[in-house]
């Protein structure tokens, strides 16, 4: 079994920086893996990257990126470029996304592409 870790360093003064670092002491600690989930603040699989870029031999990934506003070809880019970046390290975790972040950040009703939505293209269903 392989143990990781999240982390939030939202707060800090430089989240990145923080988030190396505390990567950097997980690593330390035996843990095996890192996980970048979305919020509000830093694009999870930049970060993931660039702490799988900055401390070699820890698995990294996004726990759960939310689909709606993302163009599938947009998060292909990310995970090729991340993927790269970590020299295989990384892994891409997909979800629909909470109720609050996608009304709140992507403001698509949480039920599905609207009119309105960002992804409103029929290829995506409603």
């Amino acid at each position: 079994m392989t143990v990781g870790v999240t982390f939030n360093a939202s707060d800090a003064r430089n989240q990145v920086d923080a988030t190396v670092r505390l990567a950097r002491e997980a690593a330390a600690a035996g843990l095996r893996s890192a996980w970048f989930g979305q919020a509000f603040g830093a694009d999870p699989p930049l970060l993931a990257a660039i702490v799988g870029r900055e401390v070699p031999g820890l698995q990294v990934g996004t726990s759960a990126i939310p689909v709606f506003g993302r163009h599938p070809l947009l998060v292909s880019s990310q995970a090729q470029t991340a993927q790269a970046a970590t020299h295989g390290r990384y892994h891409l975790g997909l979800a629909l996304g909470t109720k609050l972040l996608t009304e709140t950040g992507f403001a698509c009703p949480s039920n599905g592409p609207s009119p309105g939505c960002v992804n409103s293209s029929p290829r995506y269903g409603s």
